[in-house]
């Protein structure tokens, strides 16, 4: 026997048993509905026994109707199939009481004594076993009713009616199992197509989440080549500003000490340098000269900070995770959304110090960013967002928390989802891609469904082994 086939028997036990419930309650009503056409039968054919038949028909008819209504209540296969048959055999025993006392009309008492087990075979699901022992029971009670109230009769008579009897039952039973073979049948083909579907529901969900990684790794790799060449270009030009400022501006302090001992004596200068000072506005370039320089200096400085993000956000990942800090990741990320945000949109950070991960730093920052422009995306150009991170025991949980209008359960349920999004554009890929990297890290990405305010997202990853205290060194990357 394969592995297989306790449950389907099971399956199908459960099945007859849905199945046969309601059956058994239909046959039993069935009879009580006829049982008043059956009275009028009684009386047109056999006026002087139709009112001794009629207390044998409501007394079958009852008990059938009992048994019919208990089935329904059953709580196991064989209690349902006992009732249902003896729900069938208190129907057919007055039938059988009556063959033997009505001669003149036996005939059509036969045919309708034939139509109680053709009846039965339409409701149950029985194996051979129930329909064979339920058909041996009804001829047991009509053999025993002759045997009790029939007078002497012919024997062709007997051996007519015996064979027409016998015939009826077998081939009832016969309609009743293989109706029960075909139900099985089907059923089973309907699990192995439902069994086949899930399948191809799962192929087609890994093959949804294959083309997701396709798309997003695709996607990375041209954003990183692209970024890493702009790194490039950037910090050439910043590398020579800042590599000739402190000489320009050693140069400048020297000529604006010459050009101070000019102005000191400026009245008996040549006529032609006084009008020169005078057109170039040299007392004005005198004193804007240094803090133009000190303004480029900034300026400098602060396009070096960008260029030291963007190194941080877009370093190459290891072919294997490292261990390093991932507080550096996230402000570097914080760091360069926080440049580009709408002038309504407030950005809270609130990192403490962090213990050691195991983590693919880029791939992270990815999911980052992710959520914080879900997040900005949510507020809608006015609103709050706030990015926490803390250690929890053997844990970093990272949160990104905005104040725009929620997550419904129904979206909730599908957030992960490849290509699903609410955003009306977009490929649906931010969130389905962050949850399979943080899978991927060993920690979990969540969405809190009971926030103190709009939407709140949490990542949480375990510390590495041995970690300890604050945040490991950064890592430092190309």
């Amino acid at each position: 026997m394969s592995a297989e086939e306790p449950a389907e028997a099971l399956a199908w036990a459960q099945h007859s048993l849905a199945q046969e419930r309601p059956r058994a309650r239909l046959f039993a009503l069935l009879v009580a509905v006829l049982l008043p056409l059956w009275s009028l039968f009684d009386f047109a054919l056999e006026p002087s026994l139709a009112w001794r038949f009629l207390g044998l028909r409501v007394a079958g008819a009852s008990l059938a109707v009992g048994l019919g209504l208990l089935a329904e209540r059953a709580a196991g296969l064989g209690w349902v199939r006992l009732c249902t048959a003896g729900s069938a055999l208190s129907a057919a025993a007055p039938i059988a009481v009556m063959l033997a006392v009505v001669p003149r009309q036996h005939t059509l008492y036969l045919a309708g004594a034939l139509l109680v087990p053709f009846g039965c075979g339409v409701v149950p699901l029985w194996t051979g076993r129930w329909a064979a022992g339920t058909g041996a029971a009804a001829l047991l009670a009509h053999a025993s009713a002759h045997a009790l109230l029939d007078g002497p009769r012919a024997p062709a008579e007997a051996l007519g009616e015996g064979f027409f009897v016998v015939t009826a039952w077998i081939v009832a039973a016969g309609a009743v199992v293989v109706r029960g073979r075909a139900s099985r049948r089907i059923f089973l083909a309907g699990r192995a197509l439902e069994a086949r579907n899930r399948e191809l529901d799962a192929a087609l969900a890994s093959l949804r989440a294959a083309q997701a990684r396709l798309v997003e790794s695709e996607k990375l790799s041209a954003l990183g080549w692209l970024l890493a060449g702009v790194s490039h270009e950037i910090n050439n030009p910043v590398n020579v500003i800042q590599n000739n400022l402190p000489p320009l501006r050693a140069y400048a302090e020297a000529l604006l000490g010459a050009l101070d001992l000019v102005a000191a004596d400026l009245d008996r200068a040549p006529e032609p340098l006084r009008r020169l000072w005078e057109a170039r506005e040299v007392d004005h370039a005198r004193g804007d000269l240094l803090p133009a320089l000190d303004a480029i200096g900034l300026a400098t400085t602060r396009l070096a900070a960008v260029h030291s993000d963007l190194r941080a956000y877009v370093r190459g990942d290891a072919s294997e995770p490292v261990v390093g800090d991932l507080a550096e990741g996230l402000r570097a990320t914080v760091a360069m959304v926080r440049r580009g945000l709408p002038p309504g949109v407030v950005l809270e950070e609130a990192i403490e110090p962090l213990p050691a991960v195991r983590l693919r730093p880029g791939a992270m920052n990815q999911v980052f960013l992710n959520l914080l422009r879900n997040a900005i995306d949510a507020v809608d150009r006015e609103g709050t967002v706030a990015v926490r991170a803390r250690a929890l025991q053997a844990q970093v949980e990272v949160s990104f928390e905005d104040s725009g209008p929620g997550v419904s359960p129904a979206v909730r349920a599908r957030l992960f989802e490849p290509f699903f999004t609410t955003k009306g554009e977009g490929t649906g890929l931010g969130l389905a891609t962050s949850y399979r990297i943080v899978s991927e890290h060993g920690g979990a990405l969540t969405c809190d469904p009971h926030p103190a305010r709009g939407a709140r997202f949490v990542v949480t990853l375990p510390a590495a082994a041995g970690a300890r205290g604050a945040s490991a060194a950064p890592v430092r990357g190309a």
